[in-house]
């Protein structure tokens, strides 16, 4: 008999989990999620941001290595799992750009 997983398709919890995990630890940081609803016209809109703060300190004790924020709505309809998924790429990608500016202010 196959496994669940091995049956659904798309990203879940346990794939967000998974990558989250790895993400805060290859980048050294911890990922703070908000999340909050916003009226844009008629339509409901899904704002999500993401902020990796240095894994070294308290969630506020430094200014945050990064941030993104994603809206999810009618012009952009992904699951928050997916959401999440694309936030982590696009936060990925600032981390990467400003770590040469990072060495060379050391």
């Amino acid at each position: 008999m196959g496994s669940k997983r091995g049956l659904q398709s798309g990203v879940d919890g346990v794939d967000v989990a998974y990558v989250l995990t790895a993400f805060q630890e290859i980048n050294q940081c911890t990922i703070e999620m908000r999340a909050g609803a916003l009226q844009v016209g008629r339509a409901s809109v899904l704002r999500l941001e993401l902020i990796a703060n240095d894994a070294s300190a308290e969630i506020g004790a430094a200014p945050p290595l990064g941030s993104v924020r994603l809206e999810i709505g009618y012009h952009n309809p992904i699951s928050l799992e997916s959401a999440i998924l694309q936030a982590l790429y696009r936060l990925d990608a600032d981390l990467q750009a400003q770590k040469p500016a990072l060495v060379s202010s050391e």
